[in-house]
């Protein structure tokens, strides 16, 4: 018999979301290259990638990518999983 997820991984839905809004973002800013933003914050390409990856975000990263990319209200409430 084949597996079944009864239950929703509320994880895995706040890393894709928080990954989406971190691209959405990069590009209204005109960055359109991991390597470009990683240059942008200062740090390299694997580290962003990885970060990115395994959404393994610390709190001074993302007020650093908050600068850069300038979210929006919604967008910075939605990434700490505030409820609307």
């Amino acid at each position: 018999m084949p597996r079944v997820k009864l239950g929703r991984d509320a994880d895995a839905e706040r890393r894709t979301a928080t990954k989406g809004i971190i691209r959405t973002a990069m590009n209204r800013q005109g960055i359109w290259t991991q390597r470009e933003c990683a240059a942008r914050l200062g740090k390299s390409q694997p580290w962003f990638s990885q970060r990115l990856k395994d959404n393994g975000w610390k709190l001074e990263d993302m007020v650093l990518l908050s600068r850069v990319l300038k979210f929006t209200p919604e967008e910075a409430a939605k990434i700490l999983g505030v409820k609307s």
